[in-house]
């Protein structure tokens, strides 16, 4: 999901065969996340011209105008509605969605993931799980990384209780391989369809709601169009069963694929496009609010369909070295919170190390302002999505305790969710109403689930006496 490569209007896509230690380093695991291999800043930049057909000079301008008029609306409206105060999520204002990816080694502790997974399902309408492949023969693989069967079966309990969504994301930075020959002919994007649907519809109907499709990136007009043509199919077959699953599509918002993806008719068959709006090389931080403003421009100048577009949203902070020879430093947000090896400044979204190191974030202030920027342009933006859940604060109830002076200090149960960055997003996205209602319930069950427990361990030591 993080970590691909965009250059100058013409997608590249790199085939990468790594370790899965590898793997784990280029996808925002502890210090490290997945460097772009081209410069953002240049490929924001391009002209306004089509991979697939060039447009009129007096178009591309007149589109070029619309969105600096729109730029500066936003900018005049934004410090108007922020000096006053109107990024402050008490409000009560028409709700947004809230996503985000979850990877796999995320909750792989069977321990501690059982609050993990409440927490999350608590706080966004849909989790997507990150992430199975394809081979090229348009078969499902990789299907060891989706949780366990005991946190399978949370996951649907926490669905029946918070009503929220389960998605499962194909694809994926190097894990992206298999799609260019699965949907190279008819007869591969038929097997392919097949092998999701037999997966969603048959092995796993009753826990995952879609699936993400997560293609890092096509590299030419055939490939995009082959994607095009297989969702298309997929939707089809989805639409033939009593309940029609979604499909939502990655993409990297630099105004080609945007346009790309509409003259794919993309309304046509997803359900949800996830703007990547992170890992920009620009000096005021590589996810700031210039770039997010970018972002829902293209979208709107680009898409037809409606409320179709998510903007994506980073847990991790990132670097911006002077020298382009120089590796980024990566460091999730809550990393950054536990470790005192940064200075953190939340309000200007920035933790310095002690070497003088800066590395740019997404602080709540800054996520908040994102969400009012969706609901400003919310003939197209339908919500926001997160790269990724894991990189927050730890919501485990055993893990990550408090230190104070050389001793443990338990966090209580609402301290511990009002900690993470997801907390401020969804208050902001949903309102306070919607937010204490869900946080309410969740303590509710977790009282309930902490009862049970404590009553089948005193029956087990009852049968242990009797023995």
């Amino acid at each position: 999901m993080s970590g691909s490569s965009v250059c100058s209007g013409v997608v590249t896509r790199e085939r990468e065969k790594t370790s899965q230690k590898d793997e784990r380093a280029t996808m925002g695991v502890d210090d490290h996340q997945q460097r772009r291999l081209c410069v953002r800043g240049r490929s924001t930049r391009r002209s306004r011209y089509s991979l697939f057909e060039k447009r009129s000079f007096f178009e591309a301008s007149s589109k070029v105008l619309s969105s600096l008029f729109f730029f500066v609306v936003f900018v005049v409206f934004a410090h108007n509605a922020f000096a006053n105060g109107d990024s402050s999520p008490t409000k009560k204002k028409n709700p947004i969605k809230v996503l985000g990816y979850l990877p796999d080694w995320r909750i792989a502790n069977e321990t501690t993931s059982e609050s993990i997974i409440s927490a999350l399902c608590a706080r966004t309408d849909a989790i997507v799980l990150f992430s199975i492949e394809v081979d090229e023969f348009g078969r499902l693989e990789k299907l060891d990384r989706l949780p366990s069967a005991l946190n399978l079966e949370r996951l649907k309990n926490a669905k029946k209780r918070f009503e929220c969504e389960i998605h499962v994301a194909i694809g994926g930075s190097s894990r992206t391989n298999g799609f260019a020959k699965a949907t190279s002919t008819k007869a591969m994007r038929k097997e392919f369809v097949k092998s999701v649907s037999s997966f969603l519809y048959e092995q796993y109907e009753d826990i995952f709601d879609g699936i993400d499709l997560n293609w890092s990136y096509p590299n030419d007009e055939t490939e995009w169009r082959n994607l095009g043509k297989f969702a298309k199919a997929l939707k089809k077959d989805f639409r033939e069963h009593d309940r029609t699953k979604k499909i939502s599509i990655a993409y990297y918002p630099n105004e080609n694929q945007e346009q790309i993806l509409e003259m794919l008719e993309c309304s046509e068959f997803a359900d949800g496009l996830h703007a990547m709006a992170y890992d920009l090389d620009d000096r005021d931080g590589h996810a700031n609010l210039k770039f997010a403003t970018q972002t829902l421009n293209y979208a709107q100048d680009s898409f037809t369909g409606g409320k179709i577009m998510r903007l994506g949203v980073p847990f991790y902070g990132r670097s911006i070295p002077e020298d382009a020879s120089t590796a980024p430093e990566w460091r999730p947000y809550g990393d950054v919170l536990r470790d005192n090896e940064y200075e953190l400044k939340d309000e200007t979204n920035v933790a310095k190390s002690k070497d003088g190191v800066e590395v740019w974030f997404n602080g709540k202030d800054l996520i908040r302002k994102k969400v009012e920027m969706c609901r400003l342009f919310e003939d197209v933006c339908e919500g926001i999505f997160v790269w990724e859940l894991g990189q927050d604060v730890s919501m485990s109830d055993i893990e990550d305790d408090e230190e104070e002076e050389g001793n443990s200090k338990k966090i209580d149960f609402r301290t511990r969710r009002e900690k993470s960055l997801l907390a401020a997003l969804t208050r902001a996205a949903w309102g306070d109403e919607k937010y204490d209602e869900m946080l309410a319930k969740e303590m509710q069950f977790y009282e309930e689930d902490e009862k049970k427990r404590k009553k089948n361990a005193e029956k087990e030591e009852e049968k242990k006496d009797e023995l």
